[in-house]
C-alpha cells in the first residue's frame, strides 16, 4: 500500500538531512516510479546511493540538488534496474557475480572458489564487497561460507547477461567442482552435477540426471523423478539416443506415471519400452523387466490371466538371458500381452 511504501522509504533514508518538503517529494517520486514494489523501492534507493546522489554528510545521509533528474532516469523495471547496478561494478566483481549466479540463488565458497580459480584470500574480499553493495549476503552458521543472493531475481538477471559459450564453460566447471567435492560437501551429487553438465550441453548429462530420477524414485519423490527422465528425454533428442537409455527412460516413466495415477500416459510409456526392447542393436535388452510391468498393469485392472502371460514371459526371457535355454534374443510379445 502506499502507507506501506512510504514507511519502508522513511526506514530506508531514515537519516537523511534534507528539508521535509524535499524529502516528501523525493519518497513520493520513488513510489510512484517503483509502483509501490518493495523490491524496487530498495533498489531505486540502492541506486541513488551508488552514484551518490544520496551521500553521507557531516550529520547524516545528504540528497544533492540533482536527485529529481536522477529519479527520472533510473529504469521502471526491476530486471532493468539490477542490470543497471550490475554494470556500474568492477570487471572482477563482475565475474565473480557471474560464476555465482551459475552456481545458482545460493552457493558455498568452497564451491565458488573451485569455479572461479581464486586465491581464498581475494575472493572472501570480493564477496565482502558484493555484500557492501547488497547484491549478496551470507547465511549465519558455523558450518561451510554459504551466500545468498539478495533477491533470487538479481540471480536470475545476472544469469541471463551471461554469453552463451561463458555461459556454458561455467556450467561444465560447477559439474567437475561438484562433482570433486561432493563427499566433502556432504550432498547428493548426481542431481546438480547433472544440471551443470545439461546447463553445459553436455551428453554427460544423461547418465547423471538418469542416478537422479532413480534415487528420487526409491524416496518415492514421483513428481521429481518424473521430471529428471522428462529432461533425459530432451537430452536424447538432441544428443542422439541410445537404445539402453530410451529404454531405461521408458520403463522408469511407466512405473512413476503408473505411481501418480496416470494410467494412460503409463501404458504408452509401456509400450514404448516394449517396441524399443527388441529393437536393435540389443534385440531383448530388459524384456524380462518389460514384461514384468505389463503382468503388474494387468493385475491392477484385474486382467489376471494376460498378468499370468506376461509373467511367464518374463521367466522365460529371464531363463533364457540366465543361460538356461538356447539363443540369447526373446521371443516377441503379442500386442495382447500390453
Amino acid at each position: 500500500s502506499p502507507t506501506e511504501s512510504d514507511e519502508l522509504l522513511s526506514h530506508l533514508l531514515n537519516d537523511l538531512v534534507a528539508p521535509p518538503d524535499v524529502v516528501h517529494k523525493l519518497i513520493t517520486r520513488i513510489v510512484e516510479r517503483a509502483n509501490g514494489v518493495p523490491f524496487l523501492l530498495e533498489e531505486m534507493v540502492r541506486m541513488l546511493l551508488d552514484e551518490g546522489i544520496v551521500r553521507p554528510g557531516t550529520q547524516g545521509q545528504e540528497v544533492t540538488p540533482q536527485w529529481a533528474e536522477a529519479v527520472e532516469r533510473v529504469p521502471e523495471t526491476v530486471n532493468g534496474l539490477i542490470l543497471s547496478r550490475y554494470d556500474r561494478l568492477l570487471t572482477p566483481l563482475k565475474q565473480t557475480l557471474d560464476a555465482a549466479a551459475v552456481l545458482g540463488n545460493s552457493f558455498s565458497l568452497p564451491l565458488l572458489l573451485g569455479v572461479t580459480n581464486l586465491p581464498e584470500s581475494e575472493l572472501r574480499t570480493q564477496l565482502d564487497s558484493l555484500e557492501q553493495a547488497d547484491f549478496v549476503r551470507r547465511v549465519p552458521g558455523n558450518g561451510l561460507p554459504l551466500y545468498v543472493f539478495r533477491h533470487w531475481l538479481m540471480q536470475e538477471a545476472v544469469y541471463q547477461t551471461i554469453l552463451q559459450k561463458e555461459r556454458r564453460a561455467l556450467h561444465l566447471r560447477a559439474a567437475q567442482v561438484v562433482q570433486h567435492m561432493a563427499e566433502h560437501l556432504s550432498v547428493d551429487a548426481a542431481a546438480r552435477v547433472g544440471y551443470h553438465l545439461e546447463r553445459g550441453q553436455s551428453r554427460q548429462a544423461i547418465s547423471y540426471l538418469m542416478e537422479a530420477a532413480r534415487r528420487a524414485a526409491d524416496r518415492y519423490a514421483n513428481t521429481e523423478a518424473i521430471d529428471y527422465y522428462q529432461r533425459v528425454e530432451a537430452l536424447l533428442q538432441q544428443h542422439g539416443a541410445r537404445q539402453e537409455e530410451s529404454v531405461d527412460v521408458a520403463l522408469g516413466l511407466s512405473e512413476l506415471l503408473g505411481r501418480t495415477a496416470q494410467a494412460a500416459e503409463a501404458r504408452a510409456a509401456l509400450e514404448r519400452a516394449h517396441k524399443l526392447s527388441l529393437g536393435q542393436p540389443h534385440p531383448g535388452y530388459r524384456l524380462a523387466d518389460v514384461l514384468y510391468q505389463m503382468g503388474q498393469a494387468r493385475v491392477q485392472q484385474g486382467q489376471y490371466a494376460e498378468a499370468r502371460a506376461a509373467y511367464e514371459a518374463a521367466a522365460e526371457q529371464l531363463s533364457q538371458r540366465t543361460g538356461l535355454a538356447p539363443g540369447g534374443q526373446g521371443p516377441a510379445v503379442t500386442p495382447a500381452l500390453i
